[in-house]
């Protein structure tokens, strides 16, 4: 198996978060790219430490390349793989989009 997927996303990792930095602008910016790219964080921030919010958000992006990864070795399993990633991913996103706490700090 060679991981084209995972590999793929980790070299795009580092450039989702420089550019989730730059736009959040120190707390002045908006933080609409960060929800899209990293919504796990915000759905966990509030339970877990910096430094384990920090590894899931450079580790989010090769687990999905992974998740890939692994549907492809068995070849009818790639769209219930990438399915499964949107799935969570999405669900994610909405978690955090509907949160009052969230939305309160945005306006």
């Amino acid at each position: 198996m060679k991981f084209k997927w995972t590999k793929r996303l980790a070299i795009w990792t580092p450039l989702f978060v420089i550019i989730t930095i730059v736009t959040l602008g120190g707390g002045h910016g908006t933080p609409v790219p960060t929800v899209l790219l990293y919504p796990v964080v915000f759905v966990f921030n509030n339970f877990m430490r910096d430094s384990l919010v920090w590894i899931i958000l450079l580790l989010q992006f090769p687990l999905y390349g992974l998740a890939i990864d692994l549907g492809t070795w068995k070849s009818r399993f790639i769209k219930l793989a990438i399915g499964i990633v949107l799935l969570f991913h999405m669900t994610m996103m909405t978690i955090v989009i509907y949160d009052e706490e969230f939305r309160k700090g945005w306006e």
